[in-house]
């Protein structure tokens, strides 16, 4: 019984410290503020200072049959301007986006602390540090670890006092790799005023290209709907 009674407290805590085989991994978050408007009959020609959006915008246009042709009466380009940068501590809010002030709304709508808006900052983002210890720190279901807290019969409490616990609790690195990336696209069309700003997370471990792509889907969404 008191074995059982144990076993029941240690699927407790893989399950409160999110090591079940269960677990979803997080998700690339995406953000946009402001609109385009494209009259249905002008086609659009996309340019982009990143490959990855530069190319899937051209082919969601293509599939659309908004692409430029020698049947259009008109054209708009379409300019998407992007900068990436890890969400360490030194960074303004200037550097990821100078002049845009919907920046720092979007960053606080995915759950990121905004980095001061002109001099650099000390503070690390307290949010994104939990989620990467939360995430990429935490020891996968067929782990040393979970598969030795599965057999473990003593103690649970003492057992991560005993140093095991430092595997869960993690520390920071000061390396890029560390921290999340902010992609931020601002996106605008020849003549006219408007502009969207797009905003994506990468938390570490997941893929910039990836993000990159969702980035340009949000902003093909916005102008070809």
């Amino acid at each position: 019984m008191l074995t059982m009674r144990r076993g029941i407290a240690i699927a407790a805590l893989l399950t409160a410290l999110g090591l079940a085989s269960g677990s979803a991994a997080l998700a690339v978050e995406v953000k946009h503020a402001g609109k385009l408007q494209v009259p249905a009959n002008v086609a659009l020609v996309a340019f982009s200072t990143d490959p990855a959006i530069q190319q899937v915008l051209t082919q969601d246009i293509e599939v659309a049959k908004r692409n430029f042709t020698a049947d259009s009466h008109s054209v708009l380009t379409l300019t998407v301007s992007v900068a990436d940068q890890a969400l360490r501590p030194g960074v303004s809010l200037g550097q990821l986006a100078p002049g845009d002030p919907d920046v720092g709304d979007l960053l606080k709508a995915v759950g990121v602390t905004p980095p001061p808006i002109g001099d650099t900052g000390t503070e690390r983002d307290e949010a994104g540090i939990a989620r990467r210890n939360g995430q990429s720190l935490l020891p996968s279901a067929g782990s040393p670890l979970q598969r030795s807290l599965g057999d473990y019969t003593g103690d649970t409490q003492e057992y991560l006092q005993q140093g095991h616990g430092q595997m869960l609790g993690g520390t920071h690195r000061d390396d890029a790799g560390a921290y999340d990336t902010i992609i931020v696209a601002r996106a605008s069309l020849n003549g006219k005023p408007e502009e969207l700003t797009v905003v994506a997370v990468v938390h570490p471990g997941e893929d910039e290209r990836d993000a990159k792509k969702l980035v340009a889907e949000e902003i093909a969404n916005a102008v070809l709907h």
